[in-house]
């Protein structure tokens, strides 16, 4: 299963505060979601 990753669930997961742990799968963001954590301070 491949999975396209939001802003919010991926500083989530940077941010230890998912619910649930993600499920084993192919994981991705688009170029505009990583300029977006980026920029994130």
């Amino acid at each position: 299963m491949v999975a396209l990753l939001d802003t919010n669930i991926v500083l989530y997961c940077l941010g230890g505060r998912l619910a649930e742990p993600l499920p084993v799968c192919d994981c991705r963001v688009s170029v505009i979601t990583e300029i977006e954590v980026l920029s994130c301070p």
